[in-house]
């Protein structure tokens, strides 16, 4: 995923064609050293890429282990136990 290349160019376009939004913010705080709002949006564009980067994540963890599980109980037969509470060997 190219989140973090893609919010960089948000920058640029956003200067360019006068667009209101995260990128120009960044460039106006920037300009008038204004260190909160610079941080706010740096932590908000890294948050935007750690949940861009985490959600295919996981979401292919889920779907593999539920085609696991559906694999694993089409190939492996049902467990069948001999030894049940009323035949168990008592000392």
């Amino acid at each position: 995923m190219n989140i973090g290349w893609l919010m960089g160019s948000l920058v640029v376009v956003e200067t360019v064609f006068s667009y209101p939004g995260l990128g120009r913010m960044m460039v106006f705080a920037v300009s008038n050293r204004d260190v909160p709002t610079l941080q706010m949006t740096v932590l908000v564009t890294a948050g935007i890429c750690c949940l861009a980067n985490l959600s295919p994540t996981c979401s292919y963890a889920y779907l593999e282990s539920a085609r696991c599980a559906t694999d694993c109980q089409r190939l492996m037969p049902p467990a069948t136990s001999t030894v049940t509470p009323q035949n168990a060997a008592v000392d």
